[in-house]
């Protein structure tokens, strides 16, 4: 089951982070546990009332822009509102930025919001990486928190990092340039075997450009054969490029049952700009929300011409049968 993990959700573990180190210098050993028991209350009740540093603000910070960016926006067709809510995250990333220069996830979010050239943001990307790792592993040597090999996404201190090189393997992917991005993808994998970002996720889209049929089922084996919104289409796609016919719509079926809202979603195929901070937009595992990015990330693939009269592969899918009906039924109950 994949988890994205939300800013906030990392906001929590970095100031529960601070909350430890302070109540084990404040508390005698008897009443620590009770102190920390007592963290979760502190942090939705008084959040500012929690031991923090200008880093942990400017992060803070960071997910205000995030709720706006990868949320707010996209539940407002209204473009005034719009131009206002991006005004506002971009002044909440300019204070991040006055408070910790070296808070990357700002760093990088608002030179998104300012590109004009994806080349040029790629080549800035990469041009910074280093000095991002050098950065993090600094910050997180010096709070204790350096993790190890192979597992770098235990440390909230080195995600950051993580979600740079994730940047720049979809900006590849965005630019056709798809050994590149699954090189890219190759190294989060080897750095966090967990990968808590979803690397896997988008180097599976990657695999079936390249008609990489091999290298997509060894992704999914390293990863357990787990079943998501993102393999299942992967695998469905794969098949019908190779015209696997029956097993692509063996998966096509599957896909469409996984989710209350699978046919609609398959139907309609709708395409939103990726998360900001993450990449992959948040949602609740196993749920239509989860499908609807997962189909979204896929855009690339869906509009490829697969050598035949349904082409692209995006209108062999939404004129399958199964999938119409589904689509109809959500409509006619009004779940749509």
């Amino acid at each position: 089951m994949v988890t994205v993990i939300h800013p906030r959700m990392e906001d929590y573990e970095r100031l529960a982070l601070r909350w430890i180190d302070s109540a084990q210098k404040e508390y005698r050993d008897s009443h620590l546990m009770q102190a920390l028991d007592f963290f979760p209350n502190m942090y939705n009740k008084n959040r500012d009332g929690i031991p923090q540093t200008d880093s942990d603000r400017a992060f803070w910070l960071v997910c205000q822009a995030a709720e706006i960016l990868d949320k707010s926006i996209y539940e407002t067709d209204d473009n005034a509102v719009i131009l206002d809510l991006t005004a506002t995250a971009t002044t909440y990333l300019d204070e991040a930025l006055q408070l910790d220069p070296h808070c990357y996830d700002a760093v990088r979010m608002r030179q998104i919001l300012d590109i004009e050239s994806h080349a040029d943001y790629i080549e800035w990307l990469k041009s910074m990486s280093d000095e991002v790792k050098e950065s993090c592993e600094s910050i997180a040597k010096e709070a204790g928190m350096l993790p190890p090999d192979h597992m770098m996404g235990l440390s909230v201190f080195m995600r950051p990092y993580l979600r740079w090189l994730l940047n720049i393997a979809y900006e590849y992917y965005m630019c056709g340039h798809y050994r590149l991005a699954l090189e890219t993808c190759t190294l989060i994998m080897d750095l966090d075997n967990h990968d808590c970002l979803g690397a896997r996720l988008l180097a599976a889209y990657v695999y079936v450009k390249l008609e990489d049929a091999e290298g997509l089922a060894g992704l999914i084996h390293m990863f357990n054969h787990e079943e998501n919104a993102w393999f299942l289409p992967a695998r469905c796609c794969m098949a019908y490029k190779q015209r696997r016919l029956e097993d692509a719509e063996q998966l096509l079926r599957e896909l469409a049952f996984s989710c209350d809202l699978g046919g609609n979603i398959l139907m309609r195929q709708e395409e939103i700009p990726p998360a900001l901070f993450g990449y992959h937009l948040v949602f609740a595992p196993g749920t239509s929300d989860e499908l609807f990015v997962a189909v979204s990330e896929a855009a690339v693939i869906l509009a490829e011409n697969g050598g035949d009269y349904l082409s692209p592969m995006g209108s062999w899918i939404a004129m399958n049968p199964v999938i119409a009906e589904l689509a109809s039924t959500n409509e006619s109950e009004g779940t749509a």
